[in-house]
């Protein structure tokens, strides 16, 4: 099915540094609020972290000496504003994770302009080395771009959704954890999941185990980027 949306791109809003229990993390710039995600505290930074360079691209050497400092188990790596992390840089990743017996988890971290996270896009590292190419990861709930998606499909379905609009165009190759907080009121139960393309201006329909935590943050299990409507 077709979907008549204008201007269909998304915005990258920025990041922070957030604690989602074990493993080192990315520092960051500049301190801020304290929110919460997964029942576990976050404390909220404006800027990028450290393991993320100017241009938005994932810092390898940075995220290994993160790893390096493991103890064994499982290792979680925060990576707030990226807009790029590369296949070299997950190859590298996935075979020092081997190496130290770590299990790595990439959290890449979109923060919104009040400083609160918007969007976690969470990843087994070995998985998306085997899986992807490198992504695109970071998006938005609240660009312009998602706004016009979001009135069209309302429009659509006659009732309110939610759009998360991601900047990876298409499959991330490995399935992950994206985890947002729903808007104020948008019921939850029983939620439908729609994959949109801008490029095709096509939609489809799919399914995603997905639950609320303690926090009412929603985490949907899916290997799909692009814009995704929740009704």
């Amino acid at each position: 099915k077709t979907v008549k949306v204008v201007d269909s791109g998304t915005n990258n809003n920025g990041g922070g540094t957030s604690n989602n229990g074990g493993g080192s993390r990315g520092s960051s710039k500049s301190a801020g609020l304290i929110s919460s995600a997964g029942g576990s505290a976050i404390a909220v930074r404006a800027f990028t972290s450290d393991n993320v360079n100017s241009k938005g691209s994932v810092i390898s050497a940075k995220v290994l000496e993160q790893i390096k400092a493991a103890s064994g188990g499982s290792f979680t790596v925060t990576i707030n504003g990226a807009k790029l992390i590369s296949k070299p840089t997950l190859d590298k990743i996935a075979a020092l994770a081997k190496k130290l017996g770590v299990k790595v988890k990439l959290n890449f971290n979109t923060y919104g302009a009040d400083g609160r996270l918007m969007i976690r896009q969470s990843f087994d590292a070995s998985a998306l080395a085997e899986k992807s190419r490198g992504i695109n990861p970071g998006g938005s709930l609240d660009s312009a771009a998602v706004l016009k998606v979001k009135a069209a499909f309302e429009k659509l379905l006659g009732k309110p959704v939610m759009v998360i609009g991601q900047n990876q165009a298409g499959s991330f190759g490995a399935a992950g954890e994206i985890i947002i907080k729903p808007e104020p009121g948008f019921d939850v139960s029983g939620l439908n999941f729609i994959s949109y393309s801008p490029v095709t201006k096509k939609f489809i329909r799919f399914k995603a185990a997905c639950r609320q935590d303690s926090n009412g943050f929603l985490h949907i299990f899916t290997n799909r980027g692009g814009f995704i409507v929740l009704y």
